[in-house]
């Protein structure tokens, strides 16, 4: 299984982060990759807080990005039509 964190939007007061997560997968890996994020927020941001030199250590919240998904299904839908394009043009 595969997790990238694909965006980080930081608020411009940087009281809050919004990060973005890829993962490769099926629900239940993504489900259980988000709880772990959950129960790992305040270890994330005590060592955000320490490695950077901010004001505030931003809240952070974690959202799912389903962009590779929808690439997945775009690619077995050009699969798809191709192979059916080739079965027709060996018909003729």
């Amino acid at each position: 299984m595969l997790k990238t964190v694909t965006k980080v939007i930081v608020s411009p007061d940087l009281k809050n982060a919004k990060i973005y997560l890829s993962v490769i997968g099926d629900q239940m890996i993504r489900e259980k990759t988000f709880l772990a994020l959950e129960r790992a927020k305040s270890f994330i941001r005590t060592a955000l807080g320490h490695r950077g030199n901010f004001r505030y250590t931003p809240e952070l919240r974690f959202f799912y990005d389903d962009t590779m998904d929808y690439v997945y299904s775009i690619e077995r839908l050009i699969k798809k039509a191709q192979q059916k394009d080739n079965l027709e043009g060996g018909m003729k």
